[in-house]
């Protein structure tokens, strides 16, 4: 089996993104029933999380400035978020729901104070494709501490049987950032509590777990766990880098002209 240390995992996590000049991704997200007040006693995940519905999140990225998110929001219907150069678009359901500029977008402070649902107008096209914790292993590196657990055998819900994919452990408590020099900027560019970020998909976890693929420094996997149970799970299941066939001009369309 394929061995690697914290720092080769940590380096290949910060650096990929070098060279990916396009990208085309999938993943599914599954929240679990959240406490609805403090709890009296351990509590376990009770059975109707199990048929939970899941969330699909996509992405497609082309160098220099072409962007798009798809998630399907908690009503139901898509959100696509489509940035090209200083323009962007949302749909909803497959219908323009907001357009502009990113000059009008940062004037007007346009989701600033909102969470990262699906995207930032008032940044640039390759600033959003930044933003996501699915899709930036730099932001796990930048805001929690890490602790391999790859020195035995794989885990039973492990899903992949594969040497080249590690299992990491993230967390704010197993010990103190000590950054300075170049990780100091990596943690000032990166921390996960800005409103840039995915933020709240740190709220109320103790830890989280990840499943990294050294090949290409992005995680195949990630789960929170709370002190009673898992909070969500996201599983990508397609991740696609640098074959522009499978981000064509018309992904950029919007939804009535996806291939």
């Amino acid at each position: 089996m394929e061995r690697y240390t914290l720092d080769q995992v940590r380096d290949r996590m910060v650096h990929a993104w070098d060279g990916v000049h396009c990208l085309a991704a999938r993943a599914t997200m599954k929240h679990l029933a959240p406490l609805r007040e403090a709890p009296r006693a351990p509590r376990f995940l009770e059975p109707a999380d199990v048929g939970r519905p899941t969330r699909c999140l996509e992405a497609w990225w082309r160098a220099p400035d072409r962007w798009r998110h798809d998630v399907d929001g908690r009503d139901g219907a898509r959100l696509s978020y489509v940035g090209i150069g200083d323009d962007w678009w949302l749909w909803q359901a497959g219908i323009v729901q907001w357009t502009g500029t990113t000059v009008d977008a940062r004037q007007q402070g346009l989701t600033q104070s909102d969470n990262l649902s699906y995207g930032r107008p008032y940044l640039s096209p390759a600033e959003n494709a930044q933003l996501w914790l699915w899709l930036n292993p730099a932001i796990w590196v930048a805001s929690f501490s890490l602790a391999l657990n790859n020195w035995s055998a794989p885990l039973r819900d492990d899903v992949y049987q594969d040497a080249h994919i590690v299992h990491v452990l993230a967390s704010e408590g197993l010990e103190p950032n000590r950054w300075t020099g170049a990780e100091q900027e990596l943690t000032e560019r990166w921390w996960i509590q800005q409103w840039d970020r995915d933020e709240e998909l740190g709220d109320f976890a103790n830890f989280f777990q990840l499943w990294v693929d050294m090949r290409t420094g992005f995680c195949r996997r990630m789960t929170a766990e709370g002190a009673n149970g898992r909070q969500w799970d996201i599983l990508v299941a397609s991740l696609i880098l640098n074959d522009v066939s499978h981000v064509p001009d018309a992904i950029f369309a919007g939804p009535a002209a996806t291939p």
